[in-house]
């Protein structure tokens, strides 16, 4: 899933120290979680999703390093109910 993410992105990065968690991850998945088909592939494609985040994010620490230097004084915090437009809002 990993090479696939660096494919979709057309980013090549090392990412390879997160392979034994992500292995424990997927093997917990299949093993403990027992998905149906439909919920496989979801999960695939939410774990897609996120390594291609993860790319990404390295791609743009990688580019401006001082992303880190950012103080973050003051963070907002949005909560909400599923489907009340909380996305929005933020």
């Amino acid at each position: 899933m990993l090479d696939l993410a660096k494919v979709d992105t057309g980013i090549e990065h090392d990412d390879s120290a997160i392979l034994p968690a992500l292995e424990r991850l997927v093997d917990s998945f299949n093993r403990d979680g027992q998905p149906h088909e439909q919920g496989a592939v979801m999960l695939h494609q939410r774990i897609l999703r996120q390594l291609k985040n993860r790319l990404r994010l390295a791609r743009d620490l990688s580019a401006h390093p001082e992303i880190l230097d950012e103080p973050i004084d003051q963070p907002i915090f949005i909560n909400g109910m599923a489907r009340t437009g909380s996305t929005k809002t933020q």
